[in-house]
């Protein structure tokens, strides 16, 4: 089953999982884009064959058309996830992975868990440098103890 995905800011990780749908057309298709900087819209455009009535410059734009596909990325601004994603999921999204992080305001955090909870919705969060090679480089020297035992974080 092709899934059409919806992407809430397209610039640099939005476009990252924009790709799969390019390098896997026969697994997934972006249907719609929300991007405040037009260029990028216009690019997004063109790159994903995406139709005119499926381009948006806001999120409570793209939000008002209701369902446009079968999984939401939130991909904008770190501070800026919890609104989009509460309001997808009151708009019927129940397949959605925000960005890292969630909020730095644990009351919003817990709002979303609790709307989603409610409406029955999975949100996903993504931890999208843990696996980079400098990462997984720093848990290597580590795990050898090369510098010791990590006594405090």
């Amino acid at each position: 089953m092709k899934i059409k995905a919806v992407i809430i800011g397209a610039g640099a990780r939005g476009q990252c999982y924009a790709q799969y749908a390019l390098d896997n057309p026969a697994e997934m298709e972006i249907s719609a884009i929300a991007e405040p900087k037009a260029h990028i819209r216009d690019s997004m455009q063109k790159t994903y064959h995406i139709p005119n009535e499926r381009i948006f410059s806001s999120y409570e734009e793209l939000l008002k058309e209701g369902i446009l596909g079968d999984a939401l990325f939130i991909c904008n601004q770190d501070n800026d996830h919890v609104e989009p994603a509460i309001m997808a999921i009151e708009a019927g999204y129940r397949f959605i992975m925000l960005e890292k992080p969630i909020d730095k305001d644990m009351k919003k955090c817990n709002l979303l868990a609790e709307t989603a909870k409610e409406h029955n919705a999975v949100v996903q969060v993504c931890h999208s440098l843990r696996y980079t090679k400098f990462y997984r480089r720093l848990k290597e020297i580590l795990d050898s103890k090369v510098i010791g035992d990590v006594v405090h974080i």
